[in-house]
């Protein structure tokens, strides 16, 4: 490819005079200013996942050492710089020097030489902050990768009729919206909207206001919001359309990330659900009647064996992973075809049925439902992504596809409960996908309701045993002393009174999501929530200690749930601590157990990008339910919180519909056939939008939260 035109003509003519230093922002003129902001705004969405460059704030100096840009280049080209040479780390308490910065830039420079037409800047310019030179580099950067990303146009020219041909299309629809040029055709921020519009008329009907502002800030948010287009220009610079490469740069992004129209596209997918429906209950029935109990090797295998027919028949390619060890059953793996560069969303989902003893097997289909113990929890659970997959890749053309990657995988539970087979195969896949889906049902707050969790709390079992010492008229029984220590867990409050058993400590981005949706199950109103919280943050932000059973006089058993990511051993010794403090108050000892102090719940970053998507998914499918996006699970939730422990970099949620009469768990456990396609399309509409998703690979550091 040729090499594109390097800086605009703005900059062209301004790098004749150029000058060493930044320059006060008051000084310099509406051009730079703007280029400034935007070439900010641009490195910093860029290098967002980066951990070794904090965000900047200028790009006239935060360039200067050579790591940013440095860091920049790497992100863009997908390539490591390190064969190139190694930015100089700097040394605590030596400061670096101007040489330092250069020696690092002259890096960066030699795969610049190699890709981009740079018309005479060099490292020293960058290292002295150089205004128009730093612009005039990130142009020529942009220019470049743009041009290689869209296609491979030849020039910056080339590259504007490529932008304007893609904005016509977009806009072509809305009579009052005329697409000349790449700036004036743009001042009202009509066009902006239009373009937004075109993906999803019904979820973002176009409105334009009179005023250009509004029209921007509206459709940059939405952008933003929906499609992770980066806010690169300013919504309240009634001027933002006014430099080309501000209009490039970021018109360039929204090609890159909006997706094809909803409406267009997910008409066929959706019809090929309708089509093919009588055939997946069928199949639902089938996969219903297998009695697959973690403890039943031949039942399990033969569930495992219908759940790779399935995904064979949707077009996956599909591997059964067996458990080296034993202990586990076999995880069934389908990865429907993708773009390596694009989004990853795993679908992951349990085939092992924790039905009523002796039960053999069998499933009915009846008054519109399959009724069979796990029929709504598991089996409908695990075939509803393959259903989904199997719309997009047998309902839609080529062209049609959504430009993301996904994987199906359904697991069973070992005996006790555990998921470690599954928990290694996926600590053990190349790469940890962007986002996760886990189906989860009956954890949510509201009945009826549509929920989304973004974490859960941990659970343990915890025993204890009480030793009163000597028998004695003034000493107290076993069973007085177990039951004072008991009593002070609590304080007078009636909160938790454990020294370092933490919940979380401040309102955060989890504990407002929780708070964000206020209706609750009735049968949780009667809960007192900590001074200052609101019921959903207590329920699901909170360690909670209440007694499961006793056993004799002198020992119980303790039902504990801990706050999200909190770790449950570092919970069972504080518990040990106080418990033995309480009992030595009168003279006894106390003996602590936990058979499993493994079961953490997890913690993902919050994804509201992905949970939007979701929740429009839903509401199309399940009007007039709630939609509910808390923070966190009010429950243990066993197979999210083994994902989330797997996969600590990926945006896990656990999801699925809270029906009150699907009588989980019993002989008559119903999955009502309405519902489950409903989930089958909601699941079609998610993947069709997520195309539009940036990449995500944030872990999230629990201890940030808690108090102590």
């Amino acid at each position: 490819m040729a090499d594109p035109e390097s800086p605009s003509a703005s900059v062209q003519k301004t790098l004749k005079s150029a000058s060493g230093g930044s320059g006060s922002p008051g000084s310099q003129p509406k051009w730079m200013k703007r280029q400034r902001r935007l070439f900010t705004n641009f490195c910093n969405a860029k290098l967002c996942d980066r951990d070794d460059v904090p965000p900047i704030t200028d790009v006239f100096e935060d360039l200067r050492d050579g790591r940013v840009l440095y860091a920049l280049l790497e992100e863009l080209s997908g390539q490591s710089l390190a064969p190139l040479g190694r930015i100089k780390k700097p040394k605590k308490g030596k400061q670096e020097t101007r040489i330092d910065h250069v020696s690092n830039l002259s890096i960066c420079f030699r795969y610049i030489k190699q890709t981009t037409k740079t018309v005479g800047i060099g490292p020293s310019d960058i290292a002295d902050g150089k205004p128009t030179m730093v612009l005039g580099l990130l142009w020529s950067i942009i220019v470049f990768f743009t041009s290689k990303d869209l296609g491979g146009v030849d020039d910056i020219s080339a590259l504007k009729k490529k932008i304007l041909k893609w904005c016509q299309k977009r806009t072509e629809a809305n009579k009052d919206v005329e697409i000349r040029n790449l700036k004036d055709s743009f001042m009202d921020g009509r066009a902006f909207l239009a373009i937004v519009s075109d993906v999803d008329p019904d979820g973002f009907p176009y409105a334009p206001a009179p005023d250009a502002c509004a029209n921007f800030s509206s459709a940059f948010a939405e952008a933003r919001a929906k499609y992770g287009v980066p806010e690169l220009l300013d919504g309240d610079d009634a001027e933002c359309w006014k430099e080309d490469q501000a209009m490039v740069t970021y018109l360039s992004e929204m090609m890159k990330r909006l997706p094809e129209k909803v409406a267009d596209v997910s008409e066929g997918a959706l019809a090929h659900v309708d089509a093919s429906f009588e055939a997946t209950a069928a199949t639902l029935a089938e996969l219903a009647g297998i009695a697959s109990a973690p403890g039943a090797a031949d039942a399990c295998d033969a569930c495992a064996e219908a759940l790779r027919s399935a995904m064979q028949k949707a077009g996956m390619a599909v591997d059964v992973i067996p458990d080296p060890a034993g202990a586990g059953r076999a995880v069934v793996r389908g990865v429907a075809p993708g773009a390596k560069e694009k989004p990853t969303v795993l679908l992951v989902a349990s085939y092992g049925v924790d039905g009523p003893e002796g039960w053999a097997g069998g499933a009915d289909t009846r008054d519109g439902a399959v009724v069979a113990p796990g029929a709504k929890a598991c089996k409908a659970g695990a075939l509803a992504p393959i259903a989904a997959v199997e719309a997009l890749l047998r309902g839609l053309s080529d062209d049609q596809r959504p430009k993301v990657n996904v994987e199906v995988v359904c697991a069973c539970p070992a005996a006790d409960g555990s998921f470690a087979h599954l928990r290694k195969v996926l600590a053990d896949r190349d790469g940890a996908p962007d986002y996760v889906l886990v189906d989860e049902v009956g954890a949510g707050l509201v009945p009826g309701a549509f929920g989304a969790f973004l974490s859960c709390r941990g659970f343990l079992r915890v025993d204890v045993a009480v030793d009163a010492g000597p028998a004695g008229p003034t000493v107290f029984s076993a069973r007085d002393v177990l039951c004072a220590a008991l009593a002070g867990l609590r304080g007078a409050s009636g909160a938790l009174a454990v020294d370092g058993l933490a919940g979380f400590a401040k309102k955060n981005k989890f504990t407002e999501a929780a708070a964000a949706d206020a209706t609750l199950d009735p049968s949780l109103t009667a809960a007192a929530p900590l001074a200052g919280w609101t019921l959903a943050e207590h329920l699901c932000f909170h360690p909670g200690v209440s007694v499961a059973d006793f056993a004799g006089d002198a020992a119980a058993s303790l039902h504990v749930h801990l706050a999200p990511g909190f770790e449950p051993s570092v919970a069972v010794d504080r518990l040990a601590a106080k418990l033995s403090e309480l009992a030595a108050a009168r003279g006894a000892t106390a003996t602590v157990s936990c058979a499993d102090a493994t079961r953490r719940g997890y913690l993902s970053d919050v994804a509201p990008l992905f949970a939007a998507k979701l929740k429009g998914a839903a509401a199309a499918q399940f009007p007039g339910r709630p939609l509910v996006v808390l923070g966190a699970a009010p429950s243990y939730l066993p197979l999210a919180a083994a994902v989330g422990a797997a996969l600590p970099k990926a945006a896990t949620y656990a999801c699925g519909l809270h029906d009150p009469g699907a009588a989980l768990g019993e002989a008559t456990e119903r999955a009502d056939l309405a519902d489950f396609k409903g989930s089958v399309k909601t699941l079609v509409l998610l993947l069709l939008g997520a195309a539009g998703l940036p990449k995500q690979s944030k872990a999230v550091d629990p201890a940030v939260f808690f108090g102590n």
